[in-house]
């Protein structure tokens, strides 16, 4: 029966390589479905604190980088380029203390070790030897949190 259709209709029986690529315009979907309105106000109030904090920890871990960013990631906290550009995400003013020192001292650690060796977290628990319990936490609460609109702060 198909190749009686395929007779018929021949000019739409194409190999894959016949078609034309076209981009797939999709509608965008990220941090900002719901409130574009929260990141542009949470942005600045989240570089004080990060750069509170990168000064704080960069003279301890002793590392220098080049330049910050405030994203809005969907999925990380941060990020380390091999440039020394470090990103950071804007939702970091909801983690407390504890938490968001933990992304930034993970994020600073990266400047030294650009991967997850064991090298990496051996420099992670020289400079915060409780780095697994904060961890465990920051996990506990990216699932509790991270896909709410609008995450509540935690103390």
């Amino acid at each position: 029966m198909f190749r009686v259709f395929k007779k018929i209709h021949k000019k739409w029986h194409t190999s894959i390589s016949q078609v034309p690529l076209r981009r797939v315009h999709r509608k965008r979907v990220g941090a900002f479905r719901h409130n574009r309105a929260r990141y542009d106000s949470d942005k600045e109030i989240a570089r004080i604190r990060v750069h509170e904090l990168l000064t704080q920890w960069g003279p301890v871990i002793g590392v220098r980088w080049k330049r910050v960013s405030i994203k809005a990631h969907r999925s990380r906290w941060g990020s380390c380029s091999a440039a020394g550009n470090l990103n950071f995400n804007f939702r970091i003013i909801d983690l407390s203390a504890p938490l968001a020192e933990y992304v930034v001292v993970h994020e600073l650690c990266h400047l030294r070790h650009l991967d997850h060796s064991s090298a990496f977290w051996a420099a992670v628990a020289q400079v915060m030897p409780d780095y697994n319990t904060r961890r465990a936490a920051l996990s506990r609460w990216t699932r509790l949190h991270a896909l709410h609109p609008n995450p509540p702060p935690v103390a």
